[in-house]
């Protein structure tokens, strides 16, 4: 480095620089090997300050010489270590010169602070190197001690600051003034020192400390401004106030596009204004409302920002870790997307409105174990009117069918008998209401012989409680016994009209049987298996007595003498014989009663349609491999859950230097409505600002 001046004589003018300059500009020139001497004569470099007062008193021709250099230049040699031509300068008139005109501009002498704001990824020691090339680039001199120093480069953050403060209140250092390395890179992008001196009296180290903005006022005479309202905001447009939002997208946006510094540059935050068409939010305020925000709350901004960097924000404002987030939800919302449209397309494809297609396949095969199995099923017209009655002989004239016996012997067979879903079958004319003409419908309707009989056998079972209850209590069965020949009497002529009332009914059924028999036959066209048969049969035999019409003339006289035997006897107390079961016997056993349920109850032939709930059930049944998987995708959601709660937990820790327990008592305090991380870091943000 010693040979790069070599064989150079250099001279300085006194009259352009203090002594102290002086001596700084010597050590240099003989750090890069130069020689310096006093005669201007004998030298082959001149170095002088263009700002100086002297220098603007030489003649042109004196300036124009090719020997004449700025004394930056000869800093600007020895940072680069090789000899820069005058066309590669940074600046071709130094900027940091005193704004004093009674000091007659000279360099301004500057002391850089190893604790100073560091860009992402410095060291300390590279950020102090840095900001002292800015400024010995551009004219000023750095001194290795703050003592007589006319700047003083400081992070106000530190508790070196108040140190800093503190010694030039106690040695009277009023002339110094203390600034950050946003106000050096500032000057640096304007090409001009922006420090103005207001008019009045010298700003002491005691108003620095109390007013710490108006340090970056420069020394410069400025003219007083007119009181009024302030620039940046036109007359009579109201005054839009900074929300979260508004700080959140300037921290953001100047870690994304000015990851290196220069925050406190008017170029950056014009830059920032006019990118509304991509940022809409940078239209609320101007770009000297922005910079001013930013300069007023620099030191927690700029915390914010660098976190940001390091979070590795890019031009869509989002760091690394909110756009992966981004991405999985948007597969999870096309994932879910897909699965909605397979189901969509399955229900459109899948089974009928009865989760299962009609056909022999659907039929229970158990109905093949035998005819007594088969005989065994009840008709559903019987079966809905769930009534019982005890009769002294059968509906028919004939034995007992093998299908009485089967009742009674084969409990089990009769609920293997049974399907749990009753098989599809031909619609019926004489089983729907709604297929028939209203004309024939109200032939389905009771008769009042069959209602006076209901009437009847509901008189004896409320005798039948009665009793039960009397014997229950203990009652003398003397009083029984005494009565019941009268009870015999009663059921004597209850059974005589019973025997009646079916012999009636049987031939009733008969001829609608004779008649109906071809059109019933043409509408079973479907082949019935061995559970149908038998419950078809009866099925015929129940529609038939239904549309018979009534034989009022054989049973007028019957149903008088029965309604005047009960008018009588249903007043006496009926004695105690009735109290125990009889045994069952093929003469007697329980039967339902013929009596069929009204209009309304009658079930439809015709399937129906499945409830939204049946049909959710339907589709949604899972194979046995489908239901591990979910079960295995909720446990990692699970999991997953829970790393992203201990996470967020350590987030807060680190972000806002609390424990684990006060963030929790912090976001209880919120009283959130909602439990979303977006609106706890919002709470978060509001409270403590960053």
């Amino acid at each position: 480095m010693s040979e790069i001046l070599q064989g150079e004589r250099v001279f300085l003018p006194e009259d352009q620089f203090d002594p102290q300059a002086l001596q700084l500009l010597e050590q240099k020139a003989t750090a890069l090997g130069a020689e310096v001497v006093t005669e201007r004569a004998t030298a082959t470099i001149t170095l002088v300050n263009p700002c100086s007062l002297a220098y603007a008193k030489l003649n042109p021709s004196e300036r124009a010489r090719d020997d004449v250099v700025p004394y930056h230049w000869l800093s600007t040699c020895l940072l680069r270590q090789t000899r820069v031509d005058m066309s590669d300068l940074a600046v071709a008139v130094p900027v940091f010169v005193h704004p004093d005109r009674s000091k007659d501009h000279a360099p301004l002498k500057v002391w850089v602070s190893i604790n100073i704001h560091r860009a992402q990824g410095e060291v300390p020691q590279e950020a102090q190197a840095r900001v002292i090339s800015l400024f010995e680039e551009r004219g000023a001199l750095a001194l290795p001690k703050r003592a007589h120093s006319d700047v003083l480069v400081v992070d106000k953050e530190t508790k070196f600051y108040a140190t800093v403060i503190k010694e030039m209140k106690e040695h009277g250092r009023d002339w110094q003034k203390v600034v950050q390395r946003d106000w050096v890179e500032d000057c640096v992008n304007s090409g001009k020192l922006g420090w103005v001196m207001a008019p009045g009296p010298i700003v002491t180290a005691k108003a620095e400390e109390q007013d710490g903005e108006k340090e970056n006022d420069s020394f410069e005479d400025e003219p007083e401004r007119p009181k009024g309202r302030g620039p940046g905001r036109p007359a009579g447009k109201p005054r839009i106030e900074y929300t979260p939002e508004d700080d959140e997208f300037l921290v953001r946006y100047l870690a994304a596009y000015f990851p290196g510094g220069a925050w406190g540059s008017r170029k950056t935050f014009k830059t920032l204004a006019s990118s509304a068409a991509q940022y809409p939010i940078a239209e609320r305020h101007s770009d000297q409302s922005w910079h001013e925000r930013f300069k007023k709350n620099s030191a927690a901004f700029s915390k914010r920002v660098e976190k940001f960097i390091r979070a590795g924000v890019d031009a869509s404002l989002k760091t690394a870790a909110e756009r992966e987030r981004a991405r999985e939800k948007e597969q999870k919302r096309q994932a879910e997307a897909e699965q909605g449209q397979r189901q969509a397309e399955a229900s459109r494809e899948g089974p009928g409105p009865s989760g299962a297609q009609a056909g022999p396949s659907s039929r229970p095969t158990r109905a093949a174990a035998g005819p007594a199995r088969g005989a065994t099923a009840t008709s559903p017209i019987a079966a809905s009117s769930n009534r019982r009655m005890l009769v002294t002989a059968d509906e028919d004239d004939g034995a007992p069918s093998h299908a009485a016996h089967a009742v009674q012997d084969d409990q089990n067979a009769r609920r293997e008998a049974r399907p749990g879903v009753w098989p599809h079958r031909p619609k019926l004319a004489s089983l729907a209401p709604d297929a028939l003409p209203i004309s024939k419908r109200l032939s389905l309707n009771p008769t009042e012989e069959q209602l006076e009989i209901e009437r009847t056998l509901l008189v004896v079972r409320q005798s039948q409680g009665s009793l039960e209850t009397q014997g229950s209590n203990g009652h003398d069965e003397s009083l029984a016994r005494g009565h019941g020949e009268e009870t015999q009497a009663l059921l004597s002529d209850f059974a005589r009209a019973r025997q009646e009332a079916a012999a009636n009914a049987m031939g009733d059924r008969a001829e609608v049987a004779t008649t109906r028999a071809v059109p019933v036959a043409a509408e079973e066209a479907a082949p019935a298996t061995a559970v149908e048969q038998p419950r078809r049969a009866h099925e015929i035999e129940s529609n038939a007595v239904a549309e018979a019409p009534a034989s009022s003339r054989r049973r007028s006289a019957l149903q008088a003498e029965l309604e005047e035997s009960t008018a009588k006897r249903s007043k006496r107390a009926i004695g105690t014989s009735l109290r125990r079961p009889r045994p069952s016997s093929p003469d007697r056993i329980a039967a339902r009663a013929i009596v069929p349920p009204s209009r309304q109850s009658l079930p439809s032939t015709g399937q129906t349609e499945p409830t939204p709930n049946r049909r959710a059930l339907i589709q949604e049944r899972l194979t046995p491999r489908q239901h591990a998987e979910s079960v295995l995708r909720g446990q990692q959601l699970v999991l997953e859950q829970r790393d992203r709660y201990r996470a967020k937990i350590a987030e807060y820790e680190k972000k806002y230097g609390l424990t684990a327990k006060e963030v929790l008592d912090e976001v209880r305090k919120l009283r959130v409505k909602s439990g979303s991380w977006d609106v706890i870091d919002a709470g978060l943000h509001e409270r403590f600002g960053w």
